[in-house]
């Protein structure tokens, strides 16, 4: 094909609870299960998009599977589409934190931090502290990482990342290395004022 979109449509069987779609060009294989397939339809169909990141100049491999509901699966159908055209080299720049929360200072007192960052074109995963961002999309050139106390990766005073990119031929992009510093929040406790210590010689009100 030369365009950037293509339709697969297919068929399977009325006890299909579930249809999967495998993408492999080469680099990490993605699976995807169709949303909008409906349990028990005999019907399917999967779109492959260049802006969707699962149709790629060159050979795409579709393995397609039905699930039934005891998770038991089919044996796949392979569909092999070659889009026709130049396979553009992969931007291979430094990756660029943009934000910490929505805010540019990556001093934080939030037990959740939100990193938003921009990357090169034809990037296919993303590296930080070695964890692969698996919401990731290949050619994508915005990221997002979450740095939280529940998760390990977050804690009082300095914390520093280094986050860097792989193209679908393994070539890496230089590391960007940032620090967030959490700080406990500042607050002003409110302290009770203590009652009066009563007069144990004063007399009661009806005395006096």
């Amino acid at each position: 094909v030369k365009s950037g979109q293509v339709i697969i449509s297919g068929t399977v069987s009325q006890s299909t609870a579930k249809v999967s779609v495998t993408h492999d060009n080469g680099g990490e294989p993605d699976t995807y299960f169709l949303s909008k397939y409906t349990v028990g339809s005999t019907e399917w169909n999967y779109v492959a998009s260049e802006s969707f990141g699962n149709l790629v100049p060159g050979e795409n491999i579709y393995s397609i599977k039905a699930i039934d509901e005891q998770g038991r699966e089919s044996v796949s159908t392979e569909v092999i589409i070659t889009l026709d055209k130049p396979k553009e080299p992969a931007d291979l720049s430094v990756p660029k934190v943009i934000s910490f929360n929505d805010a540019p200072s990556s001093e934080v007192t939030e037990d959740t931090v939100k990193v938003a960052g921009t990357i090169g074109k034809g990037i296919a995963k993303i590296i930080v502290n070695d964890f692969e961002l698996t919401k990731f999309v290949t050619g994508s050139t915005e990221w997002v990482y979450y740095a939280k106390v529940a998760y390990g990766n977050l804690k009082e005073g300095e914390n520093d990342y280094a986050v860097y990119g792989v193209d679908v031929e393994g070539n890496k992009t230089p590391v960007l290395k940032f620090t967030i510093t959490k700080k406990t929040p500042e607050f002003a406790a409110d302290i009770p004022e203590a009652p009066p210590v009563a007069d144990p010689n004063a007399k009661p009100e009806w005395m006096q």
